[in-house]
């Protein structure tokens, strides 16, 4: 196999030479982190506006969404909508999801009862949903069984753990180019 050779750098001859080459690399080096302090200074500061924007709308914009849902469920899902669960209006999208699947634990269950139970079953996949260290439930592993196998969701059922997936009110305003674009028309 042959080896790779590097091109040969062009190494200072003397010592003034050298000097130079130190020089230029020092300012270069300078030149380099003024632009990344200076470019760090102008992110904080588009950032601080950007919260400053957040906090000033964020009140008005939660009143809209509630007062949105209110009148999605008070009929506008089913004039707008029809049977289908979302509805393309004003340039969003809005109506009804399945949220992310949870882990619920019924009431009066304590979590640490739970873990007990399941730790002393004589069941050789129980390791797969107990994490070590502190014991804790694996809920992602939970989750991911709780579909595919039916003694695992007998178990978890028994023990008072169940898997959900609740219906949730979105609104999804696209992408932020839009908004761009409507500010640079204007």
């Amino acid at each position: 196999m042959s080896r790779r050779k590097q091109a040969a750098l062009p190494v200072p001859a003397t010592d003034e030479e050298a000097i130079a080459l130190l020089a230029k690399y020092g300012e270069v080096e300078r030149l380099l982190r003024a632009d990344a302090d200076l470019a760090d200074h102008y992110i904080a500061k588009i950032k601080a506006e950007h919260d400053t924007a957040v906090a000033e709308h964020a009140p008005a914009q939660r009143e809209r969404f509630a007062a949105l849902k209110a009148w999605w469920e008070a009929g506008g899902a089913q004039r707008l909508a029809g049977k289908k669960r979302s509805a393309d209006l004003a340039g969003a999208k809005i109506g009804i999801r399945l949220g992310n699947k949870s882990v619920r634990i019924a009431k009066g269950k304590k979590l640490d009862d739970i873990i007990a139970w399941i730790s002393s079953l004589r069941w050789s996949g129980k390791s797969l949903f107990l994490r070590r260290g502190k014991v804790t439930l694996d809920k992602e592993a939970i989750i991911t069984a709780w579909p595919k196998d039916e003694s695992v969701r007998r178990t978890f059922e028994r023990a008072g753990v169940t898997v959900a997936q609740d219906d949730e009110f979105f609104i999804d305003v696209g992408p932020a180019e839009t908004a761009k674009e409507a500010r640079s028309d204007g």
